[in-house]
Protein backbone atom coordinates (compact mmCIF):
# COMPACT_ATOMS: atom_id res chain seq x y z
CA UNK A 1 0.00 0.00 0.00
CA UNK A 2 1.61 3.50 -1.01
CA UNK A 3 2.97 5.41 1.85
CA UNK A 4 1.88 8.69 0.72
CA UNK A 5 -2.10 7.40 0.40
CA UNK A 6 -1.71 6.31 3.74
CA UNK A 7 -0.36 9.15 5.90
CA UNK A 8 -3.34 11.29 4.15
CA UNK A 9 -6.09 9.44 4.99
CA UNK A 10 -4.57 8.98 8.40
CA UNK A 11 -4.13 12.80 8.50
CA UNK A 12 -8.05 13.35 7.08
CA UNK A 13 -9.34 10.58 9.90
CA UNK A 14 -7.78 13.66 13.01
CA UNK A 15 -9.20 15.95 10.84
CA UNK A 16 -12.45 14.46 10.97
CA UNK A 17 -12.40 13.71 14.52
CA UNK A 18 -11.59 17.06 15.65
CA UNK A 19 -13.93 18.57 13.47
CA UNK A 20 -16.74 16.23 14.79
CA UNK A 21 -15.93 16.68 18.24
CA UNK A 22 -16.16 20.86 17.68
CA UNK A 23 -18.45 22.31 15.14
CA UNK A 24 -20.66 24.14 17.03
CA UNK A 25 -24.10 23.26 15.12
CA UNK A 26 -23.70 19.49 15.88
CA UNK A 27 -25.17 18.74 18.74
CA UNK A 28 -24.44 15.05 19.12
CA UNK A 29 -20.75 16.22 20.14
CA UNK A 30 -22.53 17.82 23.28
CA UNK A 31 -24.04 14.57 24.40
CA UNK A 32 -22.75 12.54 27.41
CA UNK A 33 -22.86 9.71 25.62
CA UNK A 34 -20.78 10.80 22.75
CA UNK A 35 -18.07 12.33 24.77
CA UNK A 36 -17.83 9.34 27.01
CA UNK A 37 -18.55 6.42 25.05
CA UNK A 38 -18.72 7.11 21.34
CA UNK A 39 -15.24 9.22 21.35
CA UNK A 40 -13.44 6.95 23.16
CA UNK A 41 -14.26 4.34 21.06
CA UNK A 42 -13.95 6.64 18.27
CA UNK A 43 -10.16 7.12 18.61
CA UNK A 44 -9.85 3.32 19.88
CA UNK A 45 -10.90 2.03 16.41
CA UNK A 46 -8.23 4.74 14.80
CA UNK A 47 -5.59 2.95 16.90
CA UNK A 48 -6.72 -0.84 16.04
CA UNK A 49 -7.16 -0.05 11.96
CA UNK A 50 -3.85 1.70 12.40
CA UNK A 51 -2.06 -1.91 14.20
CA UNK A 52 -3.30 -3.43 10.93
CA UNK A 53 -1.32 -1.08 8.49
CA UNK A 54 2.13 -1.96 7.45
CA UNK A 55 4.46 -1.31 10.06
CA UNK A 56 6.49 2.15 10.09
CA UNK A 57 9.94 2.06 11.09
CA UNK A 58 11.20 4.26 14.26
CA UNK A 59 14.63 5.91 14.49
CA UNK A 60 16.08 4.68 17.35
CA UNK A 61 17.53 1.70 18.43
CA UNK A 62 16.59 -0.76 20.60
CA UNK A 63 19.25 -0.34 23.19
CA UNK A 64 18.45 3.55 23.49
CA UNK A 65 15.22 2.97 24.15
CA UNK A 66 15.08 2.82 28.10
CA UNK A 67 17.37 5.55 27.90
CA UNK A 68 14.99 7.40 26.48
CA UNK A 69 12.17 6.52 28.70
CA UNK A 70 14.11 7.21 31.55
CA UNK A 71 14.59 10.73 30.27
CA UNK A 72 11.23 10.67 29.58
CA UNK A 73 9.87 10.28 33.13
CA UNK A 74 12.66 13.00 34.19
CA UNK A 75 11.21 15.36 32.36
CA UNK A 76 7.75 15.35 32.83
CA UNK A 77 8.34 15.33 36.59
CA UNK A 78 10.55 18.50 35.78
CA UNK A 79 7.23 19.94 34.24
CA UNK A 80 5.50 18.90 37.53
CA UNK A 81 7.90 20.12 39.33
CA UNK A 82 7.01 23.92 37.61
CA UNK A 83 3.39 23.15 38.11
CA UNK A 84 3.42 22.81 41.99
CA UNK A 85 6.16 25.49 42.12
CA UNK A 86 3.40 27.91 40.55
CA UNK A 87 1.00 26.52 43.07
CA UNK A 88 3.45 27.54 45.76
CA UNK A 89 2.87 30.78 44.46
CA UNK A 90 -0.48 31.26 43.22
CA UNK A 91 -2.03 28.74 46.02
CA UNK A 92 -4.25 25.43 45.08
CA UNK A 93 -7.75 25.04 44.23
CA UNK A 94 -10.02 22.34 44.24
CA UNK A 95 -10.15 19.90 41.16
CA UNK A 96 -12.80 20.70 39.04
CA UNK A 97 -12.99 16.87 37.88
CA UNK A 98 -15.38 14.39 39.44
CA UNK A 99 -13.33 13.09 41.79
CA UNK A 100 -15.57 9.62 42.36
CA UNK A 101 -14.57 6.40 41.32
CA UNK A 102 -17.17 6.55 38.46
CA UNK A 103 -15.68 9.96 37.53
CA UNK A 104 -12.38 9.22 37.63
CA UNK A 105 -12.50 6.03 35.43
CA UNK A 106 -14.89 7.72 32.75
CA UNK A 107 -12.12 10.74 32.80
CA UNK A 108 -9.26 8.34 32.56
CA UNK A 109 -11.01 6.42 30.05
CA UNK A 110 -12.05 8.99 27.91
CA UNK A 111 -8.30 10.90 28.71
CA UNK A 112 -6.08 7.88 27.54
CA UNK A 113 -7.98 6.34 24.83
CA UNK A 114 -7.85 9.97 23.02
CA UNK A 115 -4.12 9.97 23.75
CA UNK A 116 -3.21 6.32 22.18
CA UNK A 117 -5.30 6.94 19.59
CA UNK A 118 -3.61 10.27 18.65
CA UNK A 119 0.36 9.54 19.48
CA UNK A 120 -0.36 6.27 17.95
CA UNK A 121 -1.64 8.33 14.50
CA UNK A 122 1.62 10.69 15.26
CA UNK A 123 3.76 8.03 15.08
CA UNK A 124 2.74 5.99 12.17
CA UNK A 125 2.47 9.98 10.26
CA UNK A 126 5.78 10.57 11.36
CA UNK A 127 7.99 7.51 11.12
CA UNK A 128 6.14 6.38 7.70
CA UNK A 129 7.58 8.57 5.67
CA UNK A 130 10.15 9.16 2.88
CA UNK A 131 13.60 10.27 4.11
CA UNK A 132 13.81 13.23 1.89
CA UNK A 133 10.20 14.39 2.91
CA UNK A 134 11.55 14.14 6.22
CA UNK A 135 11.37 17.89 7.06
CA UNK A 136 8.32 19.16 5.60
CA UNK A 137 6.27 15.72 6.98
CA UNK A 138 7.68 16.75 11.06
CA UNK A 139 6.24 20.68 10.55
CA UNK A 140 2.88 19.53 8.73
CA UNK A 141 2.28 17.11 11.41
CA UNK A 142 3.37 19.45 14.18
CA UNK A 143 1.08 21.94 12.92
CA UNK A 144 -1.97 19.20 12.54
CA UNK A 145 -2.07 17.83 16.43
CA UNK A 146 -1.95 21.73 17.30
CA UNK A 147 -4.43 22.49 15.36
CA UNK A 148 -6.21 19.59 16.59
CA UNK A 149 -5.55 19.83 20.46
CA UNK A 150 -7.04 23.19 20.32
CA UNK A 151 -10.92 23.41 21.14
CA UNK A 152 -13.10 25.58 18.55
CA UNK A 153 -15.12 27.27 20.84
CA UNK A 154 -11.93 28.43 22.48
CA UNK A 155 -11.58 30.39 18.96
CA UNK A 156 -14.68 31.32 18.82
CA UNK A 157 -14.79 32.99 22.41
CA UNK A 158 -12.13 35.75 21.23
CA UNK A 159 -14.25 39.30 21.68
CA UNK A 160 -10.73 41.53 21.90
CA UNK A 161 -7.04 41.77 21.45
CA UNK A 162 -6.82 40.97 25.28
CA UNK A 163 -8.24 38.15 24.88
CA UNK A 164 -6.33 37.24 21.53
CA UNK A 165 -2.99 38.07 23.25
CA UNK A 166 -4.22 35.41 26.44
CA UNK A 167 -5.08 32.94 23.83
CA UNK A 168 -2.22 32.73 21.75
CA UNK A 169 -0.13 32.81 25.33
CA UNK A 170 -2.30 30.06 27.42
CA UNK A 171 -3.15 28.24 24.34
CA UNK A 172 -1.30 28.07 20.74
CA UNK A 173 2.14 28.58 22.17
CA UNK A 174 1.82 26.23 25.00
CA UNK A 175 0.41 23.68 22.46
CA UNK A 176 2.90 24.35 19.58
CA UNK A 177 5.73 23.63 22.31
CA UNK A 178 4.25 20.71 23.77
CA UNK A 179 3.63 18.93 19.86
CA UNK A 180 7.39 19.70 19.12
CA UNK A 181 8.18 17.95 21.67
CA UNK A 182 5.99 15.42 21.27
CA UNK A 183 6.55 14.62 17.39
CA UNK A 184 10.27 14.37 18.59
CA UNK A 185 9.44 11.83 20.65
CA UNK A 186 7.43 9.95 18.02
CA UNK A 187 10.64 10.36 15.37
CA UNK A 188 13.09 8.76 18.47
CA UNK A 189 11.31 6.29 19.66
CA UNK A 190 7.42 5.73 18.86
CA UNK A 191 3.90 6.85 20.77
CA UNK A 192 5.10 4.98 23.74
CA UNK A 193 7.84 8.13 24.36
CA UNK A 194 5.18 10.55 24.07
CA UNK A 195 1.79 8.33 25.32
CA UNK A 196 4.65 8.41 28.86
CA UNK A 197 5.11 12.24 28.51
CA UNK A 198 1.95 13.74 28.03
CA UNK A 199 0.26 11.35 30.02
CA UNK A 200 1.96 11.45 32.85
CA UNK A 201 1.77 15.64 32.80
CA UNK A 202 -1.72 15.80 32.10
CA UNK A 203 -3.29 13.08 33.04
CA UNK A 204 -2.78 14.03 36.90
CA UNK A 205 -5.22 16.61 36.75
CA UNK A 206 -8.09 14.03 36.33
CA UNK A 207 -6.64 12.32 39.91
CA UNK A 208 -5.40 15.11 42.12
CA UNK A 209 -8.07 16.38 44.77
CA UNK A 210 -6.34 19.74 44.42
CA UNK A 211 -4.43 21.68 41.24
CA UNK A 212 -2.44 24.81 41.06
CA UNK A 213 -4.41 28.08 40.86
CA UNK A 214 -2.23 29.19 38.34
CA UNK A 215 -2.46 32.43 36.69
CA UNK A 216 -2.33 32.19 32.69
CA UNK A 217 0.96 34.11 32.50
CA UNK A 218 2.82 31.69 34.64
CA UNK A 219 0.73 28.75 33.02
CA UNK A 220 2.04 30.08 29.56
CA UNK A 221 5.45 30.56 30.66
CA UNK A 222 5.32 26.72 32.21
CA UNK A 223 3.94 25.35 29.16
CA UNK A 224 5.89 27.33 26.40
CA UNK A 225 9.25 26.92 28.04
CA UNK A 226 9.01 23.13 29.60
CA UNK A 227 8.25 21.49 26.56
CA UNK A 228 11.41 23.30 24.46
CA UNK A 229 13.68 22.92 27.17
CA UNK A 230 13.18 19.12 27.49
CA UNK A 231 13.43 19.12 23.72
CA UNK A 232 16.84 20.77 23.53
CA UNK A 233 18.24 18.85 26.58
CA UNK A 234 16.89 15.07 25.09
CA UNK A 235 18.21 15.41 21.60
CA UNK A 236 21.80 16.41 23.35
CA UNK A 237 21.57 14.02 25.29
CA UNK A 238 20.96 11.52 22.89
CA UNK A 239 22.66 12.13 20.10
CA UNK A 240 25.85 12.09 23.18
CA UNK A 241 24.54 8.68 24.06
CA UNK A 242 24.35 7.52 20.59
CA UNK A 243 27.88 8.93 20.06
CA UNK A 244 26.50 10.76 17.27
CA UNK A 245 28.30 13.75 18.59
CA UNK A 246 31.41 13.93 20.69
CA UNK A 247 31.98 16.47 23.04
CA UNK A 248 35.56 16.96 24.67
CA UNK A 249 35.91 16.33 28.65
CA UNK A 250 32.49 15.90 28.67
CA UNK A 251 30.57 14.24 32.39
CA UNK A 252 27.84 11.92 32.09
CA UNK A 253 24.64 13.84 32.30
CA UNK A 254 23.17 14.17 35.72
CA UNK A 255 19.00 14.81 35.42
CA UNK A 256 18.84 16.39 39.23
CA UNK A 257 21.66 18.90 37.65
CA UNK A 258 19.95 19.51 34.53
CA UNK A 259 16.56 19.84 36.40
CA UNK A 260 17.63 22.58 39.10
CA UNK A 261 19.75 24.32 36.19
CA UNK A 262 16.44 24.49 33.87
CA UNK A 263 14.18 25.45 37.15
CA UNK A 264 16.39 28.36 37.73
CA UNK A 265 16.13 29.04 33.99
CA UNK A 266 12.11 29.02 33.92
CA UNK A 267 12.36 31.17 37.88
CA UNK A 268 14.45 33.94 36.28
CA UNK A 269 12.37 34.77 33.67
CA UNK A 270 9.32 34.07 36.27
CA UNK A 271 10.91 36.88 37.98
CA UNK A 272 11.06 39.40 35.05
CA UNK A 273 7.66 39.32 33.80
CA UNK A 274 6.28 39.75 37.28
CA UNK A 275 5.02 36.17 38.00
CA UNK A 276 6.20 36.59 41.73
CA UNK A 277 5.49 39.11 44.21
CA UNK A 278 8.60 41.02 43.47
CA UNK A 279 9.17 42.24 39.44
CA UNK A 280 11.79 44.52 38.31
CA UNK A 281 10.87 47.68 35.81
CA UNK A 282 13.11 50.15 34.30
CA UNK A 283 12.73 54.13 34.68
CA UNK A 284 12.63 56.22 31.75
CA UNK A 285 11.79 59.78 32.29
CA UNK A 286 13.18 61.63 35.46
CA UNK A 287 10.25 62.65 37.24
CA UNK A 288 11.93 60.45 40.10
CA UNK A 289 15.07 62.38 40.00
CA UNK A 290 17.45 62.53 42.45
CA UNK A 291 16.20 59.25 44.18
CA UNK A 292 15.69 57.73 40.74
CA UNK A 293 17.23 58.63 37.63
CA UNK A 294 16.45 57.52 33.89
CA UNK A 295 17.99 53.92 32.93
CA UNK A 296 18.18 52.69 36.51
CA UNK A 297 15.96 49.51 37.60
CA UNK A 298 13.68 49.35 40.50
CA UNK A 299 12.20 46.59 42.06
CA UNK A 300 8.93 46.48 42.75
CA UNK A 301 6.85 45.01 45.29
CA UNK A 302 3.46 43.97 45.23
CA UNK A 303 1.59 45.37 47.81
CA UNK A 304 -2.45 45.95 48.70
CA UNK A 305 -3.60 49.09 48.30
CA UNK A 306 -4.06 49.44 52.33
CA UNK A 307 -0.56 48.58 52.81
CA UNK A 308 0.99 52.18 51.05
CA UNK A 309 1.99 54.23 53.25
CA UNK A 310 2.26 58.25 53.03
CA UNK A 311 6.04 58.91 51.35
CA UNK A 312 6.24 55.41 49.38
CA UNK A 313 7.56 55.18 45.89
CA UNK A 314 4.16 53.63 43.93
CA UNK A 315 3.78 52.17 40.66
CA UNK A 316 0.18 52.86 39.41
CA UNK A 317 -1.78 52.42 35.99
CA UNK A 318 -2.86 55.39 34.57
CA UNK A 319 -4.52 54.49 30.75
CA UNK A 320 -1.76 52.34 29.37
CA UNK A 321 1.09 54.32 31.32
CA UNK A 322 2.65 53.31 34.23
CA UNK A 323 3.85 55.65 36.54
CA UNK A 324 6.31 55.83 39.49
CA UNK A 325 5.80 58.61 41.69
CA UNK A 326 5.72 59.62 45.47
CA UNK A 327 2.73 59.40 48.30
CA UNK A 328 2.17 62.49 49.14
CA UNK A 329 -1.25 62.77 50.44
CA UNK A 330 -4.14 59.86 51.73
CA UNK A 331 -7.51 61.36 51.50
CA UNK A 332 -11.03 60.36 50.46
CA UNK A 333 -12.55 60.73 47.63
CA UNK A 334 -16.37 59.55 46.47
CA UNK A 335 -16.04 58.02 49.82
CA UNK A 336 -13.09 56.16 49.20
CA UNK A 337 -9.50 56.19 50.11
CA UNK A 338 -7.30 57.70 47.43
CA UNK A 339 -4.30 58.77 47.04
CA UNK A 340 -2.18 61.61 45.74
CA UNK A 341 1.15 61.00 44.14
CA UNK A 342 4.02 63.54 42.68
CA UNK A 343 7.34 62.75 41.29
CA UNK A 344 10.47 64.31 43.40
CA UNK A 345 11.49 66.26 40.40
CA UNK A 346 7.62 67.46 39.32
CA UNK A 347 6.74 71.44 40.71
CA UNK A 348 3.06 70.40 41.51
CA UNK A 349 1.34 66.54 42.22
CA UNK A 350 -0.18 64.94 39.77
CA UNK A 351 -3.65 66.08 38.23
CA UNK A 352 -5.82 62.90 39.72
CA UNK A 353 -6.37 61.15 42.45
CA UNK A 354 -5.00 57.63 42.54
CA UNK A 355 -7.32 55.27 43.50
CA UNK A 356 -6.80 51.80 45.28
CA UNK A 357 -7.37 49.80 41.91
CA UNK A 358 -4.56 51.30 40.30
CA UNK A 359 -1.78 50.45 42.13
CA UNK A 360 0.59 48.28 41.38
CA UNK A 361 2.78 47.92 44.08
CA UNK A 362 5.86 50.11 45.52
CA UNK A 363 9.62 50.63 44.82
CA UNK A 364 11.64 48.75 47.22
CA UNK A 365 14.98 48.96 45.71
CA UNK A 366 16.69 50.85 43.36
CA UNK A 367 19.10 49.51 41.34
CA UNK A 368 21.58 52.62 39.10
CA UNK A 369 21.92 52.37 35.54
CA UNK A 370 21.55 48.62 35.20
CA UNK A 371 17.85 49.78 32.54
CA UNK A 372 20.35 51.38 30.08
CA UNK A 373 20.72 48.95 27.37
CA UNK A 374 16.55 48.88 28.06
CA UNK A 375 16.54 52.62 26.79
CA UNK A 376 18.92 52.29 24.16
CA UNK A 377 16.64 49.68 22.02
CA UNK A 378 13.78 52.04 23.01
CA UNK A 379 12.32 54.08 20.24
CA UNK A 380 13.17 57.81 21.47
CA UNK A 381 9.36 58.84 20.32
CA UNK A 382 8.19 56.75 22.94
CA UNK A 383 10.28 58.39 25.86
CA UNK A 384 7.70 61.13 26.37
CA UNK A 385 5.00 59.06 26.88
CA UNK A 386 5.77 56.63 28.82
CA UNK A 387 6.72 56.56 32.26
CA UNK A 388 8.63 52.98 32.32
CA UNK A 389 9.84 49.60 30.54
CA UNK A 390 7.84 46.73 31.60
CA UNK A 391 9.85 43.06 31.59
Amino acid sequence: MNKRFINITIFIGVLCIYILDNLPYLNINKNIMYIYVAKPVIWLLFFVIILFLPKAKYKTKAKYKQFLRGWVLYLAAFYMALRAFGGLIHGFGKSPYNLSFLGIIQNLFLFISVLIGREIARGYLVNNRRKKDININLVVITFLFTLTSIPLSKVINIQNSLDLIRFIGEEVLPQISLNIFATYLVLLGGPVLSIMYIGITQGIQYISPILGDLKWITSAIIGILAPIFSFMFLQYAYLKESKEIKIRNFKKEKPLGWIITSFISVMIIWFFVGVFPLYPSVIVTGSMMPMIKPGDMVIVKKVKPSEVKLGEVIQYRQDDIYIFHRVVDIMEEKGEVAYQAKGDNNSVPDADLVPPAMIKGKVIKVIPKIGWPTLLLRDKRNDVDREKVEF
